[in-house]
């Protein structure tokens, strides 16, 4: 069996060939033949494919030819063109919307837990500062009052009479002995202040230290809702030329322009700026609780009764040292808790300009 292909003939022209097979002459005259009729219709004809089989017996006194034709390009009307198209476009519209739908809700209400969170941070912070600073003001007023003390301890009998000449001397030294005990006394509570203090500033520090952490990672999954949602309203803002182009119905195209209108985009750099803040405040709220922690055992180290009563060379000199770590400690804590107050405090109106947005767009969805 041959198998031949044939181009060029119409489906009216194969059936008039069928009929005329039957009846023309065999072997090379109708072979011929064939040639010569399909050639004399070329001009009018569509393409499709034929499939001739030609069977020929032992004798060659016969040929059957048995013709399949399959139509390659079915032609659809324009109108029914456009009406397809008219739907494809609607149906992409309506999908489009929906992802709007899907990746920009919730991002309200995460913003405003991020902004939750750089408020406490800019509060216990805040007071923080205000703790650690008051330690450290009240650690220089006990340094202040123990050097008088130390100086009072030093007066020798003639410069007492100096201080009081008209007193004896018992006089004196009981003068001497109540101002160095007064002197004691509001040194000592100094340093109990300054030891509520610092502990005051380790708890304020502490909290500054998880609300920040909390507010960065949040702010870190939020810049990826924010892009995937960047990414629809994109998408969906092509979707509506096509639709328009396509002259879809005014219906099917407000919704979705009212949602762009709304949505106009989240600031990707804006969160990733606020995260890189809060995680900054993180950090240095860390530092601050370490510091203000030292420094609150530090204070009570150099206030504790042992310590104090040591009038030794040594001891005094302990009692200096220990004090003016202290005041060191509060003064690092105050700089962390300041640092920290800043830049949640500058997070905030960032969290604040997106969480606006977020509010308009998502009132549509």
């Amino acid at each position: 069996m041959t198998i031949k292909k044939v181009s060029v003939l119409t489906l009216s022209l194969i059936l008039t060939f069928m009929d005329v097979v039957v009846a023309a002459p065999r072997g090379r005259d109708a072979r011929r033949a064939a040639r010569t009729s399909v050639a004399s219709n070329k001009a009018n004809t569509t393409t499709v494919d034929v499939s001739t089989s030609v069977v020929e017996d032992t004798t060659n006194t016969a040929t059957v030819t048995e013709v399949v034709a399959t139509v390659e390009n079915t032609v659809v009307p324009e109108p029914q063109k456009n009406a397809a198209a008219k739907i494809n476009a609607m149906n992409d519209l309506l999908t489009k919307t929906e992802a709007v739908q899907r990746y920009c809700s919730g991002i309200k209400k995460d913003l405003d837990t991020v902004f939750g969170l750089t408020v406490a941070t800019t509060v216990s912070s805040g007071l923080g500062t205000a703790a650690a600073g008051s330690a450290l003001a009240v650690g220089i007023a006990k340094t202040v009052v123990d050097k008088k003390k130390e100086d009072l301890e030093k007066m020798s009998t003639r410069e007492l009479y100096e201080y009081a000449n008209k007193l004896t001397e018992a006089e004196k030294q009981k003068l001497k002995d109540s101002d160095i005990s007064k002197l004691d006394k509001k040194s000592k509570t100094l340093g109990n202040v300054r030891t509520g203090l610092m502990a005051g500033a380790t708890v304020t520090s502490a909290v500054s230290t998880g609300t920040s952490i909390g507010a960065s990672v949040t702010a870190g999954k939020l810049a990826e809702k924010m892009e995937a949602c960047n990414k629809a309203i994109s998408d969906l803002k092509i979707a509506i030329s096509t639709a328009e182009a396509e002259e879809v119905a005014e219906n099917n195209l407000s919704n979705a322009r009212k949602i762009v209108g709304a949505c106009t985009g989240y600031s990707k750099d804006n969160i990733n700026t606020l995260k890189k803040q809060m995680t900054a405040s993180a950090i240095v709220s860390g530092i601050g609780t370490a510091t203000a922690g030292a420094g609150t055992v530090t204070s009570a180290l150099a206030n504790s009764k042992k310590v104090r009563d040591d009038n030794s060379e040594p001891g005094k000199k302990k009692e200096k040292g220990l004090n003016l770590a202290s005041n060191i400690l509060a003064g690092i804590t105050t700089g962390t808790s300041g640092a920290s107050t800043i830049l949640s405090a500058t997070a905030i109106e960032k969290a604040k300009k997106d969480s606006k947005m977020a509010e308009e767009c998502e009132s549509t969805l």
